[in-house]
């Protein structure tokens, strides 16, 4: 994710890829879709905030989506720990798996403004045949909830309950420790596995962020989603100020 400092945005082939040797855990790192850039340039906004909540003392700069407000209480993305702006390049990563080819169309179509795109992203449930799981996903999941909007099947685990106005909004719900060493196969039980997307904002958690649990290690997510994914399914992962990780299952 970008330094909420207010860091560049995005673009496939720019950020930093996360680099774990050749074990990836049956993960093989991947480029982006090609539609992904396109995605944050056209839907993600910049909205600037007063916080000196991870020590800025100063202004933090938020990377938000408008058009999810009646699913999600707010624009996706505005919150400084749930809802966070992770979960608006988190959405346009999994926009840019839709299979929907309205989604290429809509987002190149330069006589439409982002509310618009998203108006017609919704009505066309574009993201319909899509199965997803947001790993650390915390007690109000606003990624989620957008991406379940859109159509798809969406599923979340964090070590916390969600929130009750939250609970059966969502495909299913599993509290678990991602550290623990049966967490994949509890996830698994719990969602079916034969996952498209598994995503995860939790392995570097934003400087000063309170954790009552240690975060888990990348090894560990990485072995969650090889038990998850597809064949050729992917794993996006967002890793603080370092930028992103792409990846899809390869065995």
């Amino acid at each position: 994710m970008n330094d909420f400092e207010g860091g560049s945005e995005f673009v496939p082939g720019s950020a930093p890829h996360i680099t774990q040797g050749p074990d990836l855990a049956g993960l093989a790192e991947a480029s982006a879709p090609y539609l992904f850039g396109t995605l944050q340039h056209r839907l993600i906004r910049t909205e600037e905030r007063s916080s000196s909540m991870f020590g800025s003392g100063g202004k933090v700069f938020l990377r938000t989506i408008d058009g999810f407000d009646d699913v999600v209480g707010e624009p996706l993305g505005s919150g400084l720990i749930y809802n966070h702006s992770g979960g608006s390049y988190q959405l346009a990563f999994a926009l840019s798996l839709a299979p929907n080819p309205a989604v290429g169309e809509l987002v190149q179509d330069r006589s439409l403004e982002a509310g618009d795109i998203v108006a017609q992203l919704r009505a066309l449930n574009v993201l319909e045949g899509l199965r997803i799981i947001d790993l650390g996903s915390g007690v109000h999941p606003g990624f989620a909830l957008a991406a379940k909007s859109l159509g798809a099947t969406v599923f979340t685990a964090d070590i916390q309950k969600l929130r009750p106005e939250v609970k059966g909004k969502l495909d299913g719900h599993t509290v678990v420790n991602l550290n623990r060493s049966n967490a994949g196969e509890v996830l698994e039980e719990a969602t079916c596995g034969d996952l498209d997307l598994v995503t995860e904002n939790v392995v570097a958690m934003p400087p000063g962020l309170i954790t009552t649990s240690k975060v888990p290690k990348q090894k560990s997510v990485q072995a969650i989603a090889t038990r998850l994914l597809k064949q050729d399914g992917y794993m996006f992962s967002l890793t603080g100020a370092s930028g992103f990780g792409v990846f899809q299952r390869v065995n």
